[in-house]
């Protein structure tokens, strides 16, 4: 093992590729399991033989330095608060265990002081502060009473200002400065961002693992003598890109998981092993699929009912009014009309006209006066329930109007928008960037591997999803199943949601096959069929 010198510090750090690889840092301990930020997550990150923990600090009101990470106290302990408004004697009753699972009921907010006592000879822990300059001197006084050693405790922090209050006050003791490398493709960001990391006087950075550099680029900072951390990585072939970029330390939510998944290269990845079944993603084709009329307020009820997130086709009305409706014109959907109304688009009818539309009959008489569904109406359905989400795929829609309706309604963040164009992908990502994407994409192998390949060069620049159509010819998948496999494996080292859309297909044995492959994500016109199918592979049932 050749050891690296680094910012002065030797460690002993090589690649994975000669059955070695960098050093794990458990994220807020080992969070996978136990919860974040406790003694509890801390103890398990040691039994799972981490190499360091990560944990974040703030002031209480009283002066307290405390192990916490959000501002409020309402994802975690389930009450209105924040930290800065509460003493040491209010947060230390906090139960901030039980969210996590009734194993950890009762667990409890430690402080600094605290998790110092946790941690062991040889091992590494990366302070994150999230307060302003204002916590070092606390933060110091802590240190020296605990007579902490300088080479285990690295102080970490996104704001600049911090990191350099760091280095003055605390100078025997190392900064790293975070960032999310945020635009970084674009020209000069990457260059800015190194500017500013050495304004800080950090000796080390930590990027998040999917921002949009390469090898290159964090063998530029290493060259530097900058120690290279990647944050928060929990997938075997993400992290294997981290290696193949060079950085020193990874930071994740399962150190012992992800160390064995990387000794085991053969091992497929399964999506039972890293989402949880009530986070399995299934897009139910415009509004419900084969269940009912498409794109209607009640398509879209069941198909959140199933558990699963509905899709709407959006157009716009002659008068501008956003509304959901899949075809060009009505010849389909609207049979029993006259062909001169059928051969018109919502493009070419007034909202009220539009509205007065029976989408249902078609269908079947039970559904007979089922109507198009304005986005008002799908914003007022998606603020009946916090956990509705909704895909919108675009057919003829003004992108920063949509934005704005969807901000006015506070729905922005539960909205996927789909699309099989990356310009109307980043289009959307620019104009309302808190809510997600989907890129779609057909076609035949050598098709599909020309668009990734164009994709990844882009580094999948404001994609967080990709849909893949695949079909059965002659009892065989395609495209391949090698091909499916390995791009399984591109989409999740880029940290992208892999969908699959198997076409006309209901049968259980497809379903069990594609997430036998790896696939993480169901698009269908059979909703109902495929949850029970996903919930069956979940408990093990074939």
């Amino acid at each position: 093992m050749k050891p690296i010198l680094i910012t002065g510090v030797l460690f002993a750090c090589t690649l994975f590729a000669s059955a070695q690889h960098p050093r794990f840092v458990a994220h807020r301990g080992a969070s996978h399991k136990a919860p974040e930020n406790t003694i509890a997550a801390f103890k398990l990150a040691w039994e799972e033989n981490a190499d360091g923990i990560e944990g974040d600090f703030y002031l209480s009101k009283d002066g307290e330095v405390v192990c916490f990470h959000d501002k409020d106290l309402k994802r975690v302990a389930g009450r209105e608060g924040k930290i800065e408004e509460m003493s040491w004697s209010e947060l230390s009753t906090l139960d901030v265990g039980s969210w996590k699972s009734p194993d950890y009921k009762g667990e409890k907010i430690p402080r600094l002081a605290d998790v110092l006592d946790l941690l062991k000879p040889g091992k590494l822990f990366y302070l994150e502060i999230k307060d302003g300059p204002e916590i070092v001197a606390p933060i110091g006084k802590i240190l020296a009473e605990k007579k902490a050693d300088p080479e285990q405790v690295i102080f970490i922090a996104f704001d600049a200002e911090v990191v350099k209050e760091c280095r003055r006050q605390l100078p025997q003791f190392r900064a790293h400065w975070l960032s999310s490398l945020k635009g970084a493709d674009e020209p000069g960001k990457a260059e800015a961002y190194v500017k500013e990391l050495g304004s800080t006087g950090a000796q080390g950075f930590q990027f998040d693992w999917r921002a949009p550099v390469g090898a290159e680029w964090v063998k530029a900072l290493k060259d530097r003598k900058y120690t290279i951390t990647s944050w928060t990585v929990n997938d075997a072939d993400a992290a294997r890109r981290m290696i193949r970029y060079g950085v020193d330390f990874i930071t994740t939510d399962r150190p012992a998981g992800l160390r064995a998944e990387l000794k085991d290269p053969e091992k497929l990845w399964n999506v039972r092993d890293h989402i949880k079944r009530e986070d399995f993603m299934i897009q139910s084709h415009r509004g419900a699929g084969e269940l009912g009329p498409e794109n209607s307020k009640e398509a879209f009820g069941l198909a959140w009912s199933l558990g699963t997130i509905p899709e709407a086709d959006i157009r716009t009305t002659k008068d501008g009014v956003i509304v959901a409706f899949h075809d060009k014109d009505f010849h389909r959907i609207l049979p029993h009309e006259t062909e001169e109304v059928r051969k018109k688009g919502i493009e070419h009818l007034t909202w009220k006209e539009v509205a007065a539309l029976d989408i249902g009959v078609w269908k079947g008489e039970k559904f007979k006066g089922q109507r198009v569904s304005s986005f008002a109406d799908i914003v007022s359905q998606l603020k009946e329930d916090p956990r509705r989400k909704i895909y919108v795929d675009i057919k003829n829609v003004d992108l920063k109007q949509l934005a704005d309706e969807a901000d006015k309604g506070g729905v922005t963040s539960r909205l996927i928008l789909a699309s099989t164009k990356p310009d109307v992908i980043r289009g959307w990502k620019a104009v309302a960037p808190k809510s997600f994407t989907l890129h779609w994409m057909g076609g035949d192998e050598a098709a599909l591997a020309a668009r990734l390949d164009k994709l990844e060069a882009e580094h999948f620049k404001g994609v967080d999803q990709l849909q893949i159509h695949v079909r059965r010819k002659d009892g065989v998948l395609t495209p391949s199943v090698d091909f499916l496999k390995e791009t399984g494996r591109r989409l999740r080292a880029r940290g992208i949601l892999f969908q699959t859309l198997p076409w006309e297909m209901k049968d259980a044995e497809t379903y069990q096959q594609l997430m036998d492959l790896g696939c993480a994500s169901f698009a269908t016109d059979f909703p109902d069929a495929v949850s029970k199918t996903v919930t069956d592979y979940y408990a093990g049932s074939r």
